[in-house]
């Protein structure tokens, strides 16, 4: 039998602001049942690690695959080309995706870009390789002209990053970095002593493609992700693609993941915790001594809970902020930028941002480039339609790359605030938020555990959501034990 979501939703809310108990009677589940709420990296990880530890464990997934915002585009380009729609690169200091990987037995390439990067900024293209020094369209003051962009690089943001303790990045909340929540990513340039046109310089790639963008991101959520790159020395592509990181977790799985699960309303008492959830219709409640809700805040905000979480928790959920990135992949018929020595990167002040080659280690003569979009950008570009929005941004890419003129062979494009199930593509801080939210997003509340990216130091990453899900997964099995 159906149900009536709207009024499902009305009761749930209003039994949550009356106190209101409900009718319904529910044995007690026993402490080792446990309720892991989405089946991304970060839900997949917790059930495989408390399956391992002896629990009984029910995975509630909304969608019919595993992995979240793990996704591989496939059977969408020709010659078995494939692209990643979420996360694809795995870091040499990602200690706990190449555990897994490894221990899975998945082959990771290295990721390796050669050639020149283009640069586009006031309707200039420009090309920077080694040996090269373009001419941008900036007025740099004295004390910074004649440097190159790279020069700028390493004297107002490199040398910031190396200089952070690694040991502090997990907290830095807590840590005298916390000051730097305060401005963006653009005034923290400056308070470096970066010029304007410096600055219209340097934002170009990372900073602008962090969040919502360097104007609208906390310099500390950049500072730490950037610092968190320093031990880096070499990256890594799944030979496959990245969804075969989650279908291996997935597989060992088996019977403990419940598909097309959309989760309705948690609950929960002294006794035992309830997530009531629907599958083509009809509704069911299960019962928990212990539930780890993983999916995004961004997801969670539209479901009720009985009773409310504390104010702290409600806060982090109503007001985290996830990036609304539109990713768009232009097939072309070759990849034609090896053969003019470009890597097939670009950064631009244009509506697209960025450009990647994503054909990597794939066989055949075709190639893929990638566009990755934030921001206003990014919302303007998703209210196109399909054909527009490939439309506009092989238009854009052209601009930076002039050959795909006579190259491009359509595409297709994600929209990661239009998926329903992530409504973003990852959280992120605005300009004071991680001191105000960042303390309560990993709090247990209750019963309920809470696991993802965004609860880690690693937030868009996979090493977040897998840390964050052994994090959790620990506090349950320590739960269960007292």
């Amino acid at each position: 039998m159906g149900i009536n979501r709207r009024d499902f939703l009305r009761g749930s809310i209003a039994a949550a602001v009356t106190g209101a108990v409900s009718p319904r009677v529910f044995s007690s589940p026993g402490p080792r049942k446990v309720i892991v709420i989405g089946a991304g990296l970060a839900g997949l990880v917790t059930a495989y690690e408390l399956v391992a530890a002896g629990l009984d464990v029910t995975v509630l997934e909304a969608q019919s695959r595993p992995g979240g915002r793990v996704r591989t585009i496939r059977g969408r380009f020709a010659d078995d080309l494939y692209c990643e729609a979420g996360a694809a690169q795995v870091f040499d200091n990602h200690a706990t995706t190449m555990h897994y990987s490894q221990a899975f037995g998945l082959t990771l390439d290295p990721f390796e870009s050669k050639g020149g990067t283009v640069y586009h900024l006031r309707g200039r293209r420009l090309v920077d390789a080694p040996g090269a020094r373009p001419e941008w369209p900036v007025q740099l003051p004295d004390g910074e002209r004649g440097q190159t962009r790279g020069d700028l690089w390493n004297r107002y943001a490199a040398s910031f990053f190396h200089s952070v303790d690694q040991n502090v990045l997990d907290d830095v909340v807590h840590s005298d970095l916390l000051p730097l929540d305060r401005m963006s990513s653009s005034e923290w340039l400056r308070s470096r002593g970066a010029s304007s046109e410096a600055v219209a310089m340097l934002r170009l790639g990372l900073p602008d493609l962090a969040g919502s963008g360097s104007d609208g991101t906390s310099a500390l959520y950049f500072i730490r992700d950037m610092a968190h790159r320093v031990p880096r020395k070499r990256a890594f592509i799944i030979r496959g693609g990245t969804d075969r990181l989650p279908m291996a977790f997935a597989t060992r799985l088996g019977d403990h993941i419940q598909y097309g699960a959309e989760v309705l309303a948690i609950e929960q008492d002294q006794s035992a915790v309830r997530v009531t959830w629907q599958r083509n219709g009809e509704r069911q409640t299960t019962a928990a001594g212990r539930a780890v809700c993983t999916i995004p805040f961004s997801v969670l905000r539209r479901i009720p809970v009985n009773p409310p979480f504390s104010p702290g928790k409600r806060r982090a959920i109503e007001e985290l902020p996830y990036s609304p990135v539109v990713k768009v992949i232009v097939q072309s018929r070759q990849r034609f930028w090896n053969d003019e020595n470009l890597s097939g990167t670009a950064f631009s002040d244009l509506q697209l941002n960025s450009v990647f080659h994503r054909s990597v280690n794939q066989p055949g003569t075709r190639g893929l480039l990638e566009s990755y979009t934030v921001g206003e950008a990014g919302r303007q570009l998703g209210k196109l339609s399909e054909a527009d929005r490939v439309a506009t941004v092989t238009a854009q890419m052209t601009k930076l790359f002039p050959s795909l003129g006579t190259q491009a062979e359509g595409g297709t494009s994600v929209v990661w605030e239009h998926e329903p199930w992530a409504r973003g593509a990852y959280a992120y801080f605005a300009p004071g938020q991680m001191a105000t939210l960042g303390p309560h997003l990993h709090t247990i509340e209750g019963r309920v555990h809470f696991a993802g990216c965004h609860t880690s130091a690693w937030p868009g990453w996979m090493q977040g959501a897998l840390d964050s899900g052994r994090r959790a997964a620990n506090e349950v099995i320590e739960a269960t034990r007292a």
